[in-house]
């Protein structure tokens, strides 16, 4: 990782955490003083998140942090599901290898041990949206088409378009069971199709998938907001609750 990919990450976890307000000017020696680079640095890694569209650079008045509303993010999760149903498609037209199987196998067992065990420890709650993630970002490998993983590499880095965002509810971890519970179903008949060599069929069980998980964010969004929910994945500050 170079000095530049570094600075990067480094200032899209500043600003996915909410260090700079949504909205607000954020000049390039802030920058670089948080983050101990030099300017050239600071501004290198401003422009990546310029193109990332996290940050917005209006001309002759600097750089300016996004913000998003509802609709951003569900529309995000609504295009990471067709590009998942593309690597489904592609997968199951190509035929799926015993090695492939047993990878997009894996975090289905995995999350079905955690959810046995129980989810109401924050610990366990990671590690289930790690699964979760483990088998869409494995859907999209095995598709093994190179601009089908940039497009997802970058429509995952709006905030909560990520398939480890998963809301909890804190107050009622048992609340979650049953969303969770249809996720791994659908993860189930995703692969089921996908063995067959249903293509059509397994594109459009991953799209219906993104789509139910993006209505489940919008509803618990409230929750969310006054902190009854838990979220695995940072960039909430940056969501606002108005679709303007």
């Amino acid at each position: 990782m170079t000095g530049v990919d570094r600075a990067t990450q480094a200032l899209r976890e500043l600003v996915l955490a909410g260090r700079f307000p949504p909205n607000e000017k954020v000049p390039e020696e802030v920058v670089a003083r948080e983050l101990d680079v030099s300017r050239t640095l600071a501004r290198l890694a401003m422009g990546a998140l310029e193109r990332e569209g996290l940050l917005h650079r209006e001309p002759r008045r600097g750089s300016r942090v996004r913000s998003f509303t509802i609709d951003d993010m569900t529309g995000a999760i609504e295009v990471r599901g067709e590009l998942e149903a593309m690597a489904a498609r592609f997968i199951a037209e190509r035929g799926l290898a015993d090695d492939e199987e047993a990878r997009l196998l894996a975090p289905i067992e995995a999350a079905d041990e955690i959810a046995a065990r129980g989810l109401s420890g924050v610990e366990d709650r990671l590690r289930w949206a790690g699964t979760n993630y483990d088998f869409h970002l494995r859907l999209i490998e095995i598709a093994r088409n190179s601009a089908l993983s940039a497009a997802f590499d970058q429509v995952i880095r709006i905030p909560l378009a990520s398939p480890r965002a998963i809301v909890f509810n804190m107050a009622d971890p048992e609340y979650s069971r049953p969303q969770l519970e249809r996720a791994q179903s659908d993860h189930l008949r995703i692969l089921d199709a996908i063995r067959a060599r249903r293509g059509t069929r397994a594109a459009e069980l991953t799209r219906d998938h993104a789509i139910r998980s993006g209505e489940n964010k919008r509803r618990s969004f409230e929750g969310m907001k006054v902190g009854q929910q838990f979220v695995s994945s940072p960039g909430l500050a940056l969501i606002r609750l108005d679709s303007e």
